[in-house]
């Protein structure tokens, strides 16, 4: 990996780190501000842990830490932690279940359009997997069903971001390769001349 590799997956970790927390912030101080009697005993230990863990992360990121097998038990915990805050907050009638609709939006950062897609279908099937286990009291459905949609939507918009993203990537690696040939004729004219 060169430098600049390094230097972007640094920071492109150490972002995520940072938004991390701040998603764990809004989230507590949504629930705290809008609680409407529905969280249960585990939503705050729940918080608690998932800034543990999100510290851990922002730390492990700052100072360069991290292995190469953290990325994908990160998304996995990251993803467990919402689905559980979430159920712990009231379900589908919660306030945490618009933080669904981060999880594609941070797949489209790995640049990556499968991961990005498939990050969009576990925001997807998260949400609904919550909804069913703590539905909207007197609700037909609907709700649940349009917020899926929409969440669906942010995944595709999600995934054509990270395959245009990584596109434009792909053509300025190719213009630096090409850019680098040239400098190279050119100096090798200069000392032959």
């Amino acid at each position: 990996m060169s430098n600049t590799e390094h230097h972007r997956h640094f920071t492109d970790a150490f972002g995520l780190a940072v938004l991390r927390v701040m998603l764990l912030l809004i989230i507590a101080f949504g629930e705290e501000s809008v609680d409407s009697g529905r969280l249960s005993s585990a939503f705050w230990p729940l918080v608690a842990l998932a800034g543990i863990w999100a510290i851990g992360i922002l730390l492990v990121s700052a100072f360069g830490w991290r292995p190469t097998w953290l990325a994908p038990v990160e998304t996995g915990v990251d993803f467990a932690l919402l689905c559980a805050l979430n159920l712990a907050s009231g379900g589908a009638a919660s306030q945490i279940r618009i933080a669904f609709f981060a999880v594609p939006l941070l797949g489209s950062f790995t640049l990556r359009p499968r991961f990005a897609a498939l990050w969009a279908a576990l925001a997807v099937g998260g949400y609904l997997a919550v909804s069913l286990l703590r539905p909207v009291p007197h609700s037909d459905g609907s709700e649940v069903g349009v917020t899926a949609l929409y969440l669906a939507w942010v995944g595709l918009a999600a995934t054509l971001l990270a395959w245009r993203l990584a596109r434009r990537r792909d053509r300025i690696e190719q213009l630096a390769i090409h850019r680098g040939r040239l400098v190279a004729q050119a100096l090798a004219a200069d000392r032959s001349a």
